[in-house]
């Protein structure tokens, strides 16, 4: 069960940094049009 819960922190934390990546991602091409 231990590993389960550490599989889906992992998860949860990759689609997290995920997430976070295309959001800077898009702000920044976003400026650059501007």
């Amino acid at each position: 069960m231990l590993i389960i819960a550490f599989v889906n922190g992992l998860i949860s934390t990759i689609k997290y940094c995920t997430i976070k990546l295309v959001v800077l991602t898009y702000l920044f091409v976003f400026r650059m049009y501007i």
